[in-house]
């Protein structure tokens, strides 16, 4: 036991007006009389894990409280998860840094969530508010010697210090040079704020300029932050357009099929991509809305294990069919199944899940005139289809960000809401689209995939490009969705379970 502990037992004893410290052992107990001398002298090279308060009553010793832990993790870290300054500084150096070691997953999933949630409201509200209020919780934090707060102390300082300069490139790249340098570890802010910078004008530099920072990265403080997962999969025009790309984004496009006849019962159709476990999760919600919406065609592309995906199909028919009986507003064939095959030159599996919709296009575009691409995992509080009805006969589009969210290439272009028209094919946009994702699937670490080559497309075709920022979209992502999806996983133990 250090004596900083042995001293926060002593005065834990003080409040409680207790007369002696009980730690249980193997065998019993040592007992201590309520000093830091007599603390640490009593356990000795013991480690005891727990210690109660003890004060005379009616001439017997009496318990003033219940076990406490030795170590107060579990409250240093519920300290640390409110991200209130007030909570952890209410804790020593020693108690923050033993809580960092011990819970090493819980420590970085705090750390990222007031970091990101720091970021997320400045880059809403243009405000520095939010960025000075982490910096003195991450200021508190930094004894632990956690790479990862130094990371988020340094992107939260260069946020407040790029502020004035905005989308300024020129202003913003001359403010960074400004900059001491900073630590290794932190030093990967540094390169991410340049090369989202350097990505509004030059994709050259700012690819090379990611890979700098991604190779720096030795403590995996990207992946742990998660904002900027996005620096992994930002590729530039020498890796796009290759013949290899065009004939894997060829391949995975040709292997669409429909499962069964499909009914074309609209000349539009929403479609989503999804696995067999994320259609258990989702496919009622989505089954549910394409029964209330007729005149709408609704297209779930199943990807991965074919029999997986056979059962997972068979079951939401039989949904479909509870469905008509309960609610009773009619007989509606308006939902169509395929499958994509998951090549073996994809290295994520779940990343292909979320991009195989794209490479539906092709295929969906030769039976639709207009396709809507829509993340599986969302809902509407209100009637979509004066929505959809309005989409229609637009070539491309996507919900493009503004301000600070707009800087980052991964979040400049929105991929769960996307209207395209058949005459875009012609264009070549879906095709170029198409060729980034081949070359993120066929690599590691391809987070924000879609994302990025969204803003890529945007730059190769902007005469083709749309926007639906003007429009009100009615999907919106439940919030506690995580649930839905931990409690499937848990029920199944694995993703794909049947």
């Amino acid at each position: 036991m250090d004596s900083s502990t042995a001293v926060r037992i002593a005065v834990r004893a003080s409040e409680e007006k207790a007369e002696r410290v009980a730690f249980p052992v193997d065998g019993g107990f040592l007992f201590a009389d309520c000093t830091e001398a007599a603390i640490l002298a009593a356990v000795g090279d013991h480690q005891p894990a727990k210690y109660k308060l003890q004060s005379v009553r009616d001439g017997r010793w009496a318990d003033v409280t219940r076990y406490e832990d030795v170590s107060p993790v579990d409250r240093v870290m519920a300290a640390i998860r409110s991200g209130k300054r007030a909570d952890i500084a209410a804790f020593d150096d020693a108690a923050l840094a033993t809580a960092a070691s011990r819970r090493p997953r819980s420590f970085d999933q705090a750390v990222a969530r007031i970091h990101r949630d720091a970021i997320d409201q400045f880059a809403k509200t243009m405000e520095t508010t939010s960025l000075e209020k982490a910096q003195g919780v991450l200021e508190l934090l930094a004894p632990t010697e956690s790479t990862l707060v130094a990371y988020a102390a340094r992107n939260v300082v260069l946020h407040a210090e790029l502020a004035p300069a905005a989308l300024d490139d020129v202003q913003a790249l001359e403010r960074l040079d400004a900059l001491a340098p900073a630590a290794p570890g932190a030093n990967v802010a540094d390169l991410v704020a340049r090369g989202k910078y350097l990505s509004l004008t030059d994709r050259d530099t700012a690819r090379r300029t990611f890979a700098e920072a991604t190779a720096a990265d030795h403590e995996g403080v990207l992946r742990s932050s998660f904002l900027d997962l996005g620096a992994w999969s930002y590729f530039d025009q020498q890796e796009v357009e290759t013949p290899a790309m065009r004939e894997m984004a060829s391949r995975i496009s040709r292997s669409f099929e429909w499962i069964g006849q499909p009914h074309r019962a609209a000349p539009q159709t929403v479609a989503f991509s999804v696995d067999p476990g994320f259609l258990r999760i989702y496919g009622p919600t989505v089954l549910t809305l394409a029964h209330q919406v007729p005149d709408v065609d609704f297209t779930l592309i199943l990807c991965g294990d074919r029999a997986l995906a056979d059962k997972a199909i068979a079951d939401a028919e039989a949904f479909r069919e509870a469905l008509r009986r309960l609610n009773r507003s009619g007989e509606h064939d308006n939902v169509n199944y395929a499958f994509m095959p998951v090549f073996s030159e994809v290295v994520e599996s779940t990343t292909f899940y979320a991009c195989a919709r794209f490479f539906a296009l092709d295929a969906l575009l030769a039976d639709y005139d207009d396709v809507y691409l829509l993340d599986a995992d969302v809902q509407t509080l209100v009637d979509p289809l004066p929505f959809l009805k309005s989409v229609r006969g637009i070539g491309f589009a996507a919900h493009k960000s503004s301000g600070f969210n707009a800087l980052s290439p991964w979040r400049r272009m929105m991929a769960g809401n996307i209207p395209v028209g058949r005459a875009t094919l012609d264009a070549g946009l879906v095709a170029t689209l198409q060729r980034y994702l081949s070359v993120g699937l066929s690599r590691p670490n391809s987070w924000m995939l879609d994302q990025n080559a969204l803003a890529y497309a945007s730059e190769q075709h902007p005469e083709t490009f749309g926007s639906l920022t003007g429009y009100r979209r009615p999907f919106a992502q439940p919030a506690f969705r995580s649930s839905w999806e931990r409690r499937y996983k848990v029920a199944n133990k694995a993703p794909d379970a049947t």
